[in-house]
């Protein structure tokens, strides 16, 4: 099974979620040729010393959703990591609140791509936006 279609599968809920995304509350709900979507919401366990949501939950919201978009335009059992994330945080997210997020990709070359994406709630009130590059392995 490559990558998108695993991707896929998790969207569907037809293969359980790896624990990363157990712990950190997230789900893909819907995974096409280059565009992501995922929920995710943020618990009592991701909140900092300050009584916040961490920023690194955030981060990590979006590396998943521009990893998505990268990984779900790849074929062939090609596969991509992340290299730089960029992740600008607009807002505080609330605790045990659920967010969406986007992800689309920018570009795909042999051996880089791009993709960006944004944390919103359902107001439609932007939490994050970002955008990360990859490295991309194929079979050769």
């Amino acid at each position: 099974m490559d990558t998108r279609e695993k991707l896929q599968k998790w969207a569907a809920g037809e293969l359980p979620l790896p624990s990363m995304f157990v712990t950190m509350n997230i789900n893909p709900i819907h995974v096409d040729d280059g565009f992501a979507q995922i929920v995710a919401t943020p618990d009592d366990q991701h909140i900092n010393t300050t009584g916040n949501v961490h920023g690194g939950y955030l981060a990590t919201v979006m590396d998943t959703i521009t990893g998505f978009a990268v990984n779900s335009a790849l074929a062939d059992g090609a596969h991509a990591v992340t290299i730089d994330l960029q992740t600008k945080m607009l807002k505080a997210p609330e605790s045990n609140k659920t967010y969406q997020a986007e992800g689309r990709v920018i570009s795909v070359g042999r051996t880089i791509a791009s993709s960006e994406g944004k944390i919103f709630d359902d107001d439609g009130i932007v939490y994050a936006w970002g955008s990360a590059t990859f490295r991309v392995f194929r079979k050769d």
